[in-house]
């Protein structure tokens, strides 16, 4: 078979140089077409990594866009915190009644008989511990006095301060009422509960 193959090719040297070259234009047509589908696919890729550059670009934006949003209210919450806890003095410091509160009470022309302490109590709030010990005062004074030492005593304690249960008779001048004070627990004060 391989002497007819030959004998053919010696007799018809063209028809093989043909198919020779048939076959090769065939081999680099389908080496072509590989090549140009390997382009447009490469073409496709890239468009498609470009793209998802893009995305992952607008996704880290807006994750640092949401930490700085996220930090700056929590920064906003800390600072709201600490301007609320600075607003209570120190537990076992709290308003110092016995002092100023006498020193308000001459400004105002006012006389304090007497300074007891009532009730006192810890309860659990949004921002901590808070303690709360009510005083009774009993003092003397013209109604105008006595009020002027309400709002002195209310300006002086700010938001830690609470007067409750005011009771001014026009006979012997009373001028009793009760002050509320609140402080801050520390946690160093806070013990837990044993078993």
């Amino acid at each position: 078979m391989l002497q007819r193959f030959w004998n053919s090719l010696s007799r018809n040297p063209g028809r093989f140089a043909l198919g020779l070259s048939v076959l090769l234009g065939l081999t680099d047509a389908a080496f072509l077409a590989i090549a140009l589908f390997s382009r447009h696919n490469a073409a496709i890729l890239a468009t498609e990594v470009e793209t998802l550059r893009e995305s992952l670009a607008q996704l880290r934006q807006v994750e640092r866009e949401g930490l700085e949003g996220l930090e700056q209210e929590a920064l906003a919450a800390e600072s709201r915190l600490a301007e609320v806890k600075a607003s209570f003095p120190v537990l076992g410091d709290p308003f110092d009644l016995y002092r100023q509160g006498f020193a308000l009470a001459t400004e105002s022309g006012v006389n304090i008989k007497s300074i007891t302490t009532g009730s006192s109590a810890v309860e659990e709030t949004p921002v901590g511990l808070l303690s709360k010990t009510t005083y009774l005062v009993s003092a003397s004074g013209d109604f105008p006095n006595c009020l002027d030492l309400m709002d002195r005593l209310e300006t002086a304690g700010l938001q830690t301060l609470a007067l409750e249960g005011l009771f001014i008779g026009p006979g012997d001048q009373a001028c009793d009422f009760q002050v509320v004070i609140a402080s801050a627990v520390p946690a160093a004060a806070i013990q837990e509960p044993t078993e």
